[in-house]
């Protein structure tokens, strides 16, 4: 169950809230691990941690840049956005459970470990969201 309060929405095990500029050296900072850095971009090459802070700053301040989103605001509801490389499965699956589809894709347009791979453009609409969560049941 999801509850709403002025500027954040929580779960059992999450909360969304604005970003914060506290938030912006540690979420640089994991952008760059390499593990985690395997999931969002097209090629594992790190970047300079200042680039990396000025590149969340312009999602959080909603300027077009990367061509990754994870939500919008829209009259205070929900939608969201998001590219997946197809050879992170766990990520579409945890998408579609959340409740996006598949809306395109770019075929064969990243190389990892050899081997070409989709980038899935997912997306949630806000009537589906706010649906799923008022029913947790719906499809």
């Amino acid at each position: 169950m999801f509850t709403t309060s002025r500027g954040s929405t929580t779960s059992e095990r999450v909360r969304l809230r604005a970003l914060t500029e506290a938030d912006v050296p540690v979420i640089a900072q994991w952008w760059n691990t390499p593990d985690i850095a395997l999931f969002n971009d097209r090629m594992l090459v790190q970047k300079p941690q200042s680039v990396i802070e000025e590149m969340i700053r312009g999602w959080s301040e909603n300027r077009s840049g990367g061509g990754f989103g994870y939500a919008v605001e829209a009259e205070g509801q929900l939608a969201g956005h998001a590219s997946v490389y197809g050879y992170n499965a766990r990520g579409i699956r945890a998408y579609e459970k959340a409740g996006f589809v598949v809306e395109g894709r770019r075929r064969a347009s990243v190389l990892h470990q050899g081997r070409w791979f989709d980038d899935v453009s997912m997306g949630i609409l806000a009537e589906e969201y706010l649906t799923r969560h008022r029913n947790p049941k719906a499809p």
